[in-house]
């Protein structure tokens, strides 16, 4: 909800967990049309996950 100290996050993951969700999204965009957005992206099957030059094992 984009609220400091809001709690329903956290009620949510455990609403989650409990129907065997396995990976959430996380996301620190607090405008609420951008978050909608995103939703939407995900909901059309984009997947939030970058992998980036770091993911990458530093040895061989």
């Amino acid at each position: 909800t984009g609220r400091p100290h809001d709690l329903q996050p956290i009620w949510a993951l455990a609403e989650a967990e409990r129907y065997g969700a396995t990976a959430v999204f996380l996301a620190l965009e607090f405008d609420g049309a951008e978050r909608k957005r995103m939703v939407a992206d995900i909901e059309e099957g984009f997947s939030p996950v970058c992998m980036s030059a770091r993911a990458e094992p530093l040895a061989a």
